[in-house]
C-alpha cells in the first residue's frame, strides 16, 4: 500500500432496522476507522426520518505504507442513554490507491455476519498518494535539449560559410582548369595546323623548283657557236 490521504464522504444511511420490531429508530450516527490505526472518526447523531438519515460529513485518514487497505463503518443508534449496534460494512480501498479514482456508491450493511438487503450506507471515497510518491511514480524525466548559445550560433553559421566558400573556390578552380585544357586543345590544333599547312607548301615548292630545273635545257659547250659560225651554219 503507498502513502497518502484517504478522503471519506459519509452521505447518509438509509432501511435501517432494530431486533426489536417494536422499537423505533431515533438518532443513527457512524463511527469510521481503518483497523490497526488510532484514526476514528464518529459522525453527529441525526433524525432518522422517512426511513432515512442525512449525514453529509467529511473527513480523511492518512495512510502509510504498511496500513490495511480496509475501512470499517460501524452504524449506531443513540436511543436516549443507549447506544444500539446496528450493523457495520468493511470496504476495501486497495484499488483506489492504484487508479488514483473516487467513487460513491451504496455498500450494504451486515449485522450478526448476515447481510441485510435492505440496510446500506452511501459514501464517497477517494484516495490521493503523497507529493514524493506521485513524483515517483508519474513525472517522467523530460529530456535533455540542448540550446545553442549566440557563440555556437555564430561558430555553425561561419562553418557554413566556410564550406560554401570552399565548394565555390573548388568550383572556380575546376572552371579555370577546364578552360586551360580548352585553350591547351586549341592551340595544339593550330600548330598542328600550320605544320600541315608548312609541309604542304615545302612540297609543292620543292617540286616546282625540281620541274624547273628538269625543263632548262643544257647550257651549250664553249665555243660551239663559234665554229658553226665559222662553218657557215650561224645566221
Amino acid at each position: 500500500m503507498v502513502a497518502g490521504t484517504l478522503f471519506v464522504d459519509v452521505i447518509e444511511v438509509e432501511k435501517l432496522k432494530r431486533k426489536s420490531a417494536f422499537k423505533t429508530i431515533k438518532a443513527p450516527y457512524c463511527t469510521i476507522v481503518i483497523p490497526g490505526t488510532a484514526n476514528k472518526y464518529k459522525s453527529k447523531a441525526a433524525p432518522y426520518h422517512g426511513m432515512k438519515t442525512l449525514w453529509n460529513e467529511k473527513t480523511t485518514f492518512p495512510v502509510d505504507d504498511g496500513t490495511t487497505p480496509k475501512l470499517t463503518v460501524e452504524v449506531y443508534d443513540k436511543d436516549g442513554s443507549k447506544e444500539v449496534n446496528l450493523g457495520s460494512t468493511t470496504l476495501d480501498f486497495s484499488n483506489l490507491a492504484k487508479q488514483e479514482k473516487s467513487l460513491e456508491a451504496w455498500f450494504p450493511i451486515t449485522r450478526g455476519g448476515k447481510k441485510d438487503q435492505k440496510s446500506r450506507v452511501r459514501m464517497t471515497l477517494r484516495f490521493e498518494p503523497t507529493q514524493s510518491q506521485v513524483g515517483e511514480k508519474k513525472v517522467e524525466p523530460t529530456p535533455e535539449v540542448e540550446v545553442a548559445s549566440a557563440p555556437k550560433i555564430v561558430e555553425r553559421a561561419l562553418t557554413a560559410t566556410g564550406l560554401v566558400m570552399n565548394e565555390a573556390e573548388s568550383a572556380l578552380e575546376d572552371e579555370e582548369k577546364a578552360a586551360l585544357k580548352i585553350q591547351a586543345l586549341f592551340r595544339g590544333r593550330s600548330i598542328r595546323k600550320k605544320l600541315n599547312t608548312a609541309t604542304v607548301s615545302d612540297v609543292l615548292m620543292s617540286e616546282s623548283a625540281t620541274n624547273a630545273d628538269e625543263d632548262e635545257e643544257p647550257p651549250a659547250p664553249k665555243g660551239f657557236f663559234s665554229r658553226l659560225c665559222r662553218a657557215g651554219i650561224c645566221a
